[in-house]
């Protein structure tokens, strides 16, 4: 009997094991997967179009002529700001939680893109697109949040 409750004992143990590896394996993979979206479908082409916007703003800033002040309004800055808009919109069910500073660069994006069909659409004002000049700044945490962000999920996903 003794040996009946021992062969009992580590069968439902081994079982239990079993299944808490199995669970575990999945929730790992499922974890796994999880950061590969948020990265793959959100922060990595967020980051990449950050960068784009960024490097355009020091070339606006620094002398660019007003037709090159136009290209980058009408052919970088507009279709990136259309884009990250689509991005936060449509891939925003990858994160837990939207962080504040996404939304913060949403309605940055969005106040440029309504100062674009103002100035270029409408044409009901001129000047600058950005909307730094209508009092609404590019939220300056946003770069190093996303930036972050994508590091610490390509760490994590090179390990695991």
């Amino acid at each position: 009997m003794e040996d009946l409750v021992q062969k009992l004992i580590v069968a439902v143990v081994g079982g239990g094991l079993g299944i808490f590896g199995a669970m575990w394996t999945t929730s790992l993979r499922e974890n796994v997967s999880y950061k590969r979206e948020q990265l793959q479908n959100f922060y990595a082409p967020l980051e990449i179009l950050l960068k784009i916007n960024k490097q355009s703003f020091k070339r606006y800033i620094l002398g660019a002529t007003s037709h090159d002040k136009e290209f980058i309004e009408k052919n970088v800055w507009y279709p990136n700001n259309v884009k990250i808009r689509e991005i936060i919109m449509g891939q925003s069910h990858h994160l837990a939680r939207v962080p504040q500073e996404i939304l913060d660069l949403l309605l940055h994006c969005e106040i440029c893109l309504s100062e674009y069909e103002l100035v270029y659409v409408l044409k009901q004002k001129s000047g600058p697109v950005f909307a730094g000049t209508r009092g609404y700044p590019y939220p300056s945490k946003v770069d190093d949040f996303v930036i972050g962000e994508s590091s610490r999920l390509r760490r994590a996903l090179n390990r695991g």
